[in-house]
């Protein structure tokens, strides 16, 4: 029987998220793009297979006032050492959208996986992550520091009050997710209005924690403090790139432990109005030793650490030795 883990804390209203998302699929019109040597940008979506439409539940804006998007995750949820692409969706809400968006009905969330090979294959309900619920903000997160990203969700829509589960999806380890939520703490068997979320390790102990913010007539935000993985090793990086933290988003973090190769994404936000943590937290399970660290910065320079210290925040400056927080 698993143990409570994540504490429930309100916070008062005035607390508000200091970052807003600006990323580039928050546009439900966005589209996938490479970009070549004359800074041009070609539209790949379709090659590369990613068939997702954002949905709001309608055809026009005149229901639902939450239109726009909420945000993708990159995260390798497999560990084959590539990026993968997961991304919330709205759906069609009884009663307030048209009888016409009912098409829209049951509009889960897409898990793309990545095939290596420029092109993805959509594996939401194989990996057991395609929510029907609206969902608001989502972040992968190592809640248990096993070394598998897990995703937390926020559910619910705002203006028409709906209020929705929030998930807590436990990776298996081999990319398959079960809401563990529940059996955790309190929150998750509480419906709410989730609308931004960020997962950050606020008491600086090693393990992520969760905020929430909400509009539901409760009207309070929530902090889930990790209470519970400690037990297991880790180690978190703060990025500054040579123009400082900001030119130091997108770079790619490969860290090699043993055969094993674990991919991470140095992204910052990925919901609805909110900024996660912007050091990388990498869980090592009962790992004491990383044999080396592989950072690809934002401007393509690559450096690598070998057998770098654990259980603790480093920072790492582009082109200098790393320092311990």
């Amino acid at each position: 029987m698993k143990t409570y883990i994540y504490k429930n804390y309100t916070i008062p209203k005035w607390f508000i998220f200091y970052l807003y998302l600006i990323f580039f699929l928050s546009n439900p019109f966005s589209k996938l793009s490479a970009q070549n040597s004359k800074v041009y940008f070609t539209d790949v979506t379709k090659q590369a297979g990613i068939n997702f439409r954002y949905t709001f539940g309608d055809y026009t804006y005149e229901n639902i006032l939450e239109s726009s998007g909420s945000g993708i995750t990159i995260f390798d949820y497999n560990n084959d050492g590539l990026p993968d692409l997961y991304m919330l969706n709205g759906t069609y809400i009884e009663g307030i959208s048209d009888t016409d968006g009912k098409v829209f009905e049951n509009t889960g969330n897409k898990l793309y996986k990545n095939n290596g090979n420029g092109t993805f294959t959509e594996v939401s309900q194989e990996a057991g992550v395609d929510d029907r619920n609206w969902g608001m903000a989502a972040g992968a997160i190592d809640y248990d520091n096993d070394g598998d990203l897990d995703i937390f969700s926020a559910n619910g829509t705002a203006e028409e009050l709906i209020l929705q589960p929030p998930l807590l999806l436990e990776n298996d380890g081999k990319g398959h997710f079960q809401n563990v939520g529940p059996e955790l703490c309190d929150y998750f068997s509480t419906k709410r209005s989730g609308r931004a979320a960020a997962v950050w390790d606020y008491d600086n102990d090693g393990d992520m924690d969760i905020i929430v913010s909400h509009i539901d007539l409760q009207a309070t935000a929530t902090l889930l403090r990790n209470d519970g993985a400690n037990s297991n090793h880790w180690l978190g990086l703060k990025l500054i790139g040579e123009n400082g933290p900001a030119s130091a988003i997108g770079a790619r973090i490969i860290v090699t432990i043993g055969n094993k190769k674990r991919v991470y994404i140095n992204q910052w936000s990925t919901s609805y109005l909110s900024n996660n943590d912007p050091r990388v937290h990498i869980g090592l399970g009962q790992n004491r030793h990383i044999d080396r660290i592989e950072i690809f910065w934002s401007n393509g320079r690559k450096e690598t650490y070998n057998n770098p210290p654990i259980d603790r925040y480093l920072t790492i400056e582009e082109g200098r030795v790393p320092s311990t927080q």
